[in-house]
């Protein structure tokens, strides 16, 4: 007899069939890892297969043999049930995704757990629908952790908005009085006007300039709230730098400037030109910068010059002033924050105006640069969109 041996190289074969256990076996431990579990629905043939670490998840014990869906249905509550049907069957009918959220009771500890579902159905190359693939995890401890963040982020909006009342409230108890000083004492001064001694004007002068400061701060104060809690309402409307803003505050600051002998100038470089940007938050740009241009100037001028083309439109707000130093100029916006110097120490204020220009330059999509050198003067150009985008 001759014997036909057929030989036959394999190799290929076998290094393909360990190279699919291994990557069986690292998607198994990754799923174990991962906490999710796997679950597939035939729909030719109603049989439903979960994997182990579905079993797992769900708390019911693997029975060969049996049907886990019976199982599986049996502990998802009744409410969610019905919901989980009507998504299964519109993923069915209209393609709809199927990505639930539901709650099951577990039969072996009896804990109600909240699960998370996403399926996805697999069709042949003419459509029909085959199965269902779908993966399964617990997200009780997720669910938990956002709902106590929701709750914190309530808590907090809630605590802003009180804080912001009760600011609102303080600044009324508070500018009440203010302005019945300052008005009286404008009176008196009236009165006594020729008759009062040097020292007695000093004292009229620092009367008015601290309420006046008082009232700036408690200003800054309700803006940063207003800020902070995103109340305020940007309102763009048709705006004259020059005319509606700029000039206003060369002669509300004139008085400040002739007080310190400082030269306050504005220089216009374009032609009649309208931005919409919001009135009030451009107008408190610029009285911080001025202000702040007038307190830290011992002597020389204060020059606000407006200029652009076509695209933007800039202001320039510069001064022979003390200046800031490289080291402090990337904080120069921080709140709170303040620079010290030689011949004061640390500045009068709150902190706050510089911030609040940063803020306002945003709700504005203006954006605002600064040059200074220590000891010889500080610019600051605030440029403005000549085409506001928000009403394109």
């Amino acid at each position: 007899k001759v014997y036909q041996i057929n030989i036959r190289d394999i190799t290929s074969r076998k290094k393909t069939e360990r190279a699919l256990r291994e990557s069986e076996s690292r998607l198994i431990k990754t799923q174990n890892i991962a906490q999710v579990g796997n679950w597939e629905l035939d729909l030719e043939t109603e049989n439903f297969w979960i994997s182990d670490e579905a079993y797992a998840i769900i708390g019911i014990e693997k029975i060969e043999n049996s049907t886990p869906a019976i199982n599986i249905l049996q502990v998802i509550l009744e409410e969610d049930r019905i919901k989980l049907e009507v998504a299964l069957r519109k993923m069915l009918e209209e393609g709809m995704e199927f990505d639930q959220n539901y709650e099951i009771k577990r039969p072996d500890n009896g804990e109600t757990r909240i699960l998370h579902s996403r399926a996805e159905l697999i069709k042949d190359k003419n459509g029909k629908p085959l199965r269902i693939l779908g993966a399964v995890r617990d997200i009780t401890e997720l669910k938990q952790y956002q709902d106590e963040l929701l709750r914190a982020k309530e808590e907090a909006e809630l605590s802003n908005k009180r804080k912001t009342d009760f600011l609102a409230q303080m600044s009324h108890e508070i500018r009440s009085p203010v302005n019945t000083i300052l008005s009286f004492a404008s009176l008196i001064r009236e009165e006594l006007n020729g008759k009062a001694s040097n020292d007695i004007n000093t004292c009229f002068s620092a009367i008015d300039n601290g309420g006046r400061r008082l009232i700036r701060t408690i200003d800054l104060v309700l803006n940063v709230a207003e800020i902070q809690t995103g109340e305020y309402d940007v309102n763009p409307e048709k705006t004259d730098l020059d005319r509606d803003i700029i000039r206003n505050l060369m002669l509300e600051f004139s008085s400040a400037a002739n007080g310190k002998n400082l030269n306050l100038n504005f220089v216009n470089e374009i032609n009649e030109r309208f931005l919409f940007i919001d009135r009030y938050t451009v107008t408190q740009i610029f009285v911080n910068l001025v202000d702040n241009a007038i307190k830290y100037t011992k002597k020389g001028s204060i020059t606000v010059r407006l200029a652009g083309d076509n695209e933007h439109t800039c202001v320039c707000v510069e001064d022979t002033g003390i200046g800031i130093s490289k080291e402090y100029l990337p904080q120069l916006f921080d709140p709170f924050t303040q620079e010290k110097h030689e011949y004061t120490g640390r500045s009068g204020g709150s902190g706050l105006g510089l911030s609040l220009v940063k803020k306002y330059c945003e709700l504005n999509n203006a954006r605002i640069n600064v040059e200074s050198i220590k000891g010889k003067g500080t610019k600051f150009i605030v440029s403005f969109q000549t085409k506001a985008p928000y009403l394109n």
